[in-house]
């Protein structure tokens, strides 16, 4: 397990930072709260458990870092500073 990631505690690609954000951005969520609501829905999860695994304000060097990677700037994906710090927040 990588020492950051999202959710947290999961396997999961770091290209999910960014997929997350911009999920909040286009569509105000993403798909993990769909999939967490689902589980507290079967009674497999408590909503305070859902929250702690979705309550993560991803940091602005993480999503730095997968753009640097990819050869990509903020504006290529249609964020600017400001909508990064909004959608970078759980809510």
């Amino acid at each position: 397990m990588p020492k950051v990631s999202y959710p947290k505690e999961s396997t999961n690609c770091v290209l999910n930072f960014l997929q997350v954000v911009l999920s909040r951005k286009y569509f105000g969520y993403t798909h993990y709260d769909c999939e967490e609501s689902m589980l507290i829905n079967f009674k497999e999860n408590s909503r305070e458990n859902a929250q702690k695994i979705l309550d993560a304000d991803i940091d602005k060097e993480i999503i730095e870092n997968i753009l640097n990677k990819l050869s990509l700037k903020l504006e290529d994906i249609g964020l600017n500073e400001q909508q990064l710090a909004i959608y970078s927040k759980f809510q």
